[in-house]
């Protein structure tokens, strides 16, 4: 599920419709509707996707959702390519972490708690 040529420059960057910008900040992958999370790091994002940087020997399973802690954000994410310990990632929806979050994802504001007071 390879989407990097040899040099390991990301090939898909010609079929994306948004321009990704780079924003290096602290998130989570969450999955398992809260029962299992773990730190990553937002590489850079764009309205539509993610690239994103994970602890060795994390994968991220189907059904995760990325939690932007900085902005506070939610997206429900799939795998479009994954490599070592980076993965791109296609945003399939996104919801504020506040009073707003549907109530089979309100799990997300105590995960987002538990960061934000780091």
């Amino acid at each position: 599920m390879s989407g990097m040529d040899e040099g390991g420059e990301d090939i898909g960057r010609a079929r994306r419709r948004d321009a990704r910008a780079g924003v290096l900040r602290s998130a989570a992958i969450v999955h398992g509707g809260g029962a299992q999370y773990f730190d990553c790091t937002i590489l850079d994002m764009s309205s539509t996707g993610a690239r994103v940087r994970l602890p060795r020997s994390r994968t991220i399973p189907p059904g995760a959702v990325l939690l932007d802690v900085r902005n506070r954000m939610a997206h429900k994410v799939i795998v479009v390519w994954a490599t070592g310990v980076k993965a791109g990632l296609r945003i399939v929806e996104s919801h504020p972490v506040d009073s707003t979050l549907p109530d089979p994802l309100r799990y997300l504001s105590r995960i987002w708690l538990a960061y934000a007071g780091r």
